[in-house]
């Protein structure tokens, strides 16, 4: 992820200057110094960042060991606006005008991912990094790299919020929650006692869901079986879009009877009824089929209801029995569990990252935020600029991406 701000005026550079002098981190200046005189304190509230993966257990458990956050800094003789030139402007006339940019350019602007990218639970590298550019016209961008397995995208909010609220001296308001509860499961675990490090207080599981505080139970009422939200419609057309784009890729038929299936990403905070601040991994996948003949003969509204119902049989209780059986998973295959996909590639992940980048006001509010999680068979979906409106990120070649585009643009017939 990457927040772009303009350079300082000149009154906020004395401002900063003075407040350097008291705060001050021996060789760096400027607006970068102020920004990571702050980390320490904020960092503070988050130890798990600063740990190491275990050797023995990867990402079942953490070492609080405060081996600290990687923080670099590096120049790039670029402007603000050149350096957010392939973001969609934030007009509405841009609305239905597609932009197409290189996959990696956001990298120049991001930490270095070698050892952390792809993750392989290594003891040795960190579970944070931290990227501060400045740009030739004083503008800067804050990059950073988290392990998924520690953190989500929301809980990532929290510590940049966090971060934010700490450069300008103020508490951290909500704090974050670091409250992590293993799982019951069935079974004798005693094994899993007798291997546990003596020191067990410095571990924190982080894989693990929270378990409920309380039983939740969910009734459906007339009106929640006929409504739908703006997700549930950018999901239903952002998924319809990806699979013609496939079917145009593959030469498939728009009457195949394959199945392909959309995974939406849940944030079950809420359902779990966890802090909004719970800092780890609090998301889910909602799996929903149907097969191409359906899908790109449905109107969009109808995806948008199986979507939606689909989600709502995702319960409290449904939760916990897939984390009990992932743990399980995790136990007997270790790293050999992998992704499969199916041969012609007809899954779709799309994630929807409606979060609010810009609150995270480092040095004012941001003007621009890349997301940077450009994947294959990954669809994002994030705000834009002041509220007018979303942003949908696909990837692929330029060719299949118009098509992409087009079908995404179409009229939703609700």
């Amino acid at each position: 992820m990457v927040w772009f701000f303009q350079g300082p005026s000149d009154a906020e550079s004395r401002a900063h200057s003075s407040h350097q002098s008291q705060r001050g981190v021996g060789g760096v200046s400027g607006v970068g110094n102020l920004l990571i005189s702050a980390l320490p304190s904020v960092l503070s509230h988050h130890p798990v960042l600063c740990g190491r993966y275990t050797a023995t257990k990867k990402w079942e458990a953490i070492q609080l060991n405060n081996q600290g956050v990687q923080v670099y800094l590096a120049e790039r003789n670029v402007t603000l606006q050149e350096a957010v030139s392939h973001l969609p402007g934030s007009e509405l006339h841009a609305n239905l005008k597609p932009a197409f940019f290189k996959r990696d350019v956001h990298e120049a602007f991001v930490p270095p991912k070698e050892g952390m990218d792809p993750d392989t639970g290594n003891a040795e590298m960190p579970l944070m990094r931290v990227q501060l550019t400045t740009l030739k016209d004083g503008g800067i961008a804050v990059g950073i790299l988290v392990q998924h397995a520690v953190m989500d995208a929301a809980a990532i909010m929290v510590f940049m919020r966090n971060w934010a609220q700490a450069v300008q001296n103020l508490p951290l308001h909500p704090e974050p929650v670091y409250q992590h509860r293993e799982l019951e499961h069935d079974g004798d675990d005693s094994d899993d006692k007798n291997n546990d490090n003596d020191n067990d207080s410095q571990l924190t599981r982080v894989l693990r869901q929270l378990k409920a505080s309380a039983s939740v139970s969910v009734s459906v009422t007339p009106d929640q079986e006929t409504f739908v939200s703006t997700d549930d419609l950018v999901t239903a057309r952002v998924w319809k879009a990806l699979c013609a784009m496939r079917c145009e890729q593959l030469s498939l038929s728009k009457d195949d009877s394959s199945i392909t299936t959309c995974q939406r990403a849940c944030n079950f905070r809420k359902r779990m009824q966890m802090p909004p601040t719970y800092c780890g991994n609090g998301v889910d996948e909602v799996r929903t089929e149907l097969s191409v003949r359906d899908l790109l003969a449905m109107p969009v509204v109808e995806i948008a209801r199986r979507l939606r119902a689909d989600l709502r049989a995702l319960t409290p209780d449904v939760i916990m029995r897939r984390s009990r059986w992932m743990q399980k998973q995790y136990v007997k295959l270790g790293n050999l569990s992998k992704r499969t996909m199916e041969a012609n590639a007809l899954t779709f992940i799309v994630s929807s990252w409606r979060f609010d980048w810009e609150g995270v006001n480092l040095m004012g509010t941001p003007v621009a935020y890349d997301h940077g999680a450009l994947v294959p068979v990954v669809a994002v979906i994030t705000p834009r600029p002041r509220g007018d409106g979303i942003h949908v990120y696909a990837s692929g070649s330029r060719q299949h991406l118009e098509i992409f585009a087009n079908e995404l643009i179409k009229e939703i017939d609700v």
